[in-house]
């Protein structure tokens, strides 16, 4: 996996959004957008700055050390769905792997607005 995955996978597993991480890291959202697609790698200062926010070893960032890297995603923690989803994210090439998590991404916002959308139908009955 490489760096922008795994830090659009630290972001989403830390429920923040492209925004709360760019505050954090003290650049705009589109950077953060920028890395997480892989137009642009984060120079050193901000590798430094991401291990610092996520309080994980830089090696994680680069899966230099592979068993950190698991332990520190969770990897046993995994339900069996999730299990097979990423034996399933694997075996796709880059390309595909890029494109699954394009669309994941697409579906998480789509859920994200429906949960919106009910929660102000909601207040409205409410009302």
């Amino acid at each position: 996996m490489e760096i922008a995955h795994i830090i659009a996978d630290l972001r989403i597993q830390n429920k923040l959004s492209q925004r709360e991480l760019a505050n954090a890291m003290n650049v705009s959202p589109g950077v953060i957008g920028s890395w997480e697609t892989g137009r642009i790698l984060p120079g050193f200062e901000s590798c430094i700055a991401l291990a610092d926010f996520f309080a994980i070893s830089m090696d994680v960032l680069f899966e230099k050390d592979r068993s950190l890297a698991k332990s520190q995603y969770g990897q046993n923690d995994l339900t069996t769905d999730e299990k097979k989803i990423v034996d399933i994210f694997k075996e796709l090439d880059v390309d595909n792997k890029d494109i699954l998590i394009g669309r994941g991404k697409e579906l998480l916002k789509e859920q994200r607005l429906e949960e919106k959308r009910e929660v102000k139908k909601q207040a409205s009955r409410m009302a």
